[in-house]
């Protein structure tokens, strides 16, 4: 047979037995909710704040704004250059700590000194002279003044303290009495019992928009030290190669013509090879014949130097030979009594 209330004028010396038989059905003994009694139904639209939603708030505020995207870079350029890169700011795991000692700020919070040890909860703490307590007068967080037979132990917020077990009928569960474990997995509660999810949500930016968005400081260390698209380089910089003949002067480089002065491709003006004797202008008639003598005896004769075998009068030479500058510069001993005359 279902529970059900007491009716008036009835149930004559049972009404306590059926009261607390229908109360059980959706009350523990001390007067709490059973959990999974709370469905959706039973929720007021708009009358759950956001933080009482396990890990929404957090989510929520991790979120980024939808005018943040605005700020961001698209990240299509940048995957190349960033490839392999960490961010400026980013985890280690512990084994990537290699050298130094890690501060004691960085352990736990409290006071680190030579009288304190860093505690399972990380904090610097006195460890206490002896074992724990095993009495709930001994634990530091639970008040058993003023205990009366059939008190139970209720959280302040801060601590543990005695108080009556009530059991009147049902009432109105108090605010922030409902815990998570209490809310049916089945009750899906809607968007809308949340009060300004719709609007927090609304000025969210969506996961995928903002994956494919690159932070400014990345796009900011990616770009240092590059150059860009268009810029120049220092002579000095060019270190391996041959740079173009198209890339030295203007006309057209050939075997035939030659880099000039004013940055052009040309001819050597005035021919090239061997120039004779007879067209070198400013040579006197002597030098052109002491140039074009086929022997010394005629070159003996063009300088007036007489035709016999002896010395040159008056200079000391003894023989005369004509010679290319190559030639001469060539030869490693150079003879005080011969006359070298350079024809090319």
């Amino acid at each position: 047979m279902p529970a059900r209330l007491p009716e008036p004028n009835s149930d004559e010396g049972v009404w306590g037995s059926l009261l607390n038989e229908y109360l059980r059905t959706s009350h523990n003994e001390d007067g709490t909710l059973k959990d999974g009694t709370v469905t959706e139904a039973t929720i007021q639209q708009g009358g759950l704040p956001q933080t009482s939603i396990a890990g929404l708030y957090a989510a929520l505020t991790a979120k980024a704004d939808n005018s943040a995207l605005a700020a961001k870079a698209d990240t299509t350029a940048l995957t190349a250059g960033l490839a392999g890169k960490a961010n400026t700011t980013h985890p280690h795991a512990a084994g990537d700590i290699t050298t130094g000692t890690v501060a004691t700020a960085r352990l736990g919070s409290g006071t680190a000194n030579n009288t304190t040890f860093l505690r399972g909860d990380n904090t610097w703490a006195t460890p206490p002279s002896s074992g724990g307590s095993s009495t709930l007068d001994g634990l530091t967080d639970v008040d058993t003044s003023g205990v009366s037979n059939g008190d139970a132990l209720v959280y302040s917020g801060t601590s543990w303290i005695a108080a009556a077990v009530s059991q009147s009928g049902p009432s109105v569960p108090a605010n922030n009495s409902i815990v998570d474990a209490q809310i049916n997995t089945s009750a899906n509660i809607a968007q809308s019992k949340i009060n300004g999810l719709g609007t927090a949500l609304a000025a969210k930016a969506d996961a995928t928009a903002l994956a494919a968005k690159a932070n400014s400081s990345d796009v900011t260390t990616a770009l240092a030290g590059k150059a860009d698209t268009t810029h120049n380089h220092n002579a000095s910089a060019i270190n391996a190669g041959v740079i173009g003949v198209a890339r030295l002067g203007t006309g057209t480089p050939s075997a035939s013509n030659y880099l000039r002065g004013d940055g052009s491709w040309a001819a050597v003006s005035g021919g090239s090879g061997p120039v004779a004797a007879a067209d070198i202008t400013d040579s006197t008639t002597t030098g052109v014949a002491l140039m074009t003598a086929a022997s010394q005896t005629a070159a003996r004769t063009a300088i007036g130097a007489g035709t016999g075998n002896g010395n040159v009068t008056g200079t000391g030479v003894t023989a005369i030979t004509k010679i290319t500058q190559a030639a001469y510069n060539d030869l490693a001993t150079k003879v005080s009594t011969t006359l070298y005359v350079i024809v090319g």
